[in-house]
């Protein structure tokens, strides 16, 4: 799966911009202990068993993508905004400083509220669950002659 960035020449073409900073991250190392199979692998496993994935991008000072770090999802939490006008920021165990949104990719699986995922395996017991208790309903309703209270 090709993740490059691109540039718009001037005739308006998408061109591959292999100079880029992020070009190297996104196909050949995103850090020193990760190959980029690895770091894809992984994030796409903690989103399906974990509901998210978490990677702390590494900057440069003058503010380029020099490194992406997985984070387990176990490590952090998400802070929530408390207005509208506030952004997601995450606190990383270990770490001092909150992250601010800008400074980490958050894949979600499934979600309720666009903020929190949660996994396929969660999904599927709420879903089943759900299920479950509908079924026992109408099992209950047509038990009891299946008439409606009246009053």
């Amino acid at each position: 799966m090709p993740l490059e960035p691109y540039k718009v020449d001037t005739k308006g073409y998408r061109i591959k911009f292999t100079s880029h900073p992020t070009y190297k991250l996104l196909n050949s190392e995103p850090n020193p202990r990760m190959t980029r199979f690895t770091f894809i692998k992984t994030m796409v496993v903690s989103t399906l068993l974990k509901g998210n994935a978490f990677a702390y991008i590494e900057r440069d000072g003058e503010g380029n993508a020099v490194a992406l770090h997985y984070i387990p999802s176990d490590l952090v939490t998400i802070i929530q905004p408390k207005t509208l006008q506030d952004n997601v920021a995450y606190s990383v165990t270990g770490l001092s400083n909150v992250i601010e949104a800008c400074n980490m990719i958050h894949i979600l699986n499934f979600s309720y509220d666009g903020i929190n995922g949660i996994s396929t395996l969660t999904n599927a017991k709420n879903t089943l669950g759900l299920s479950a208790d509908s079924e026992a309903h109408a099992s209950g309703f047509f038990k009891g002659g299946a008439e409606s209270i009246k009053m």
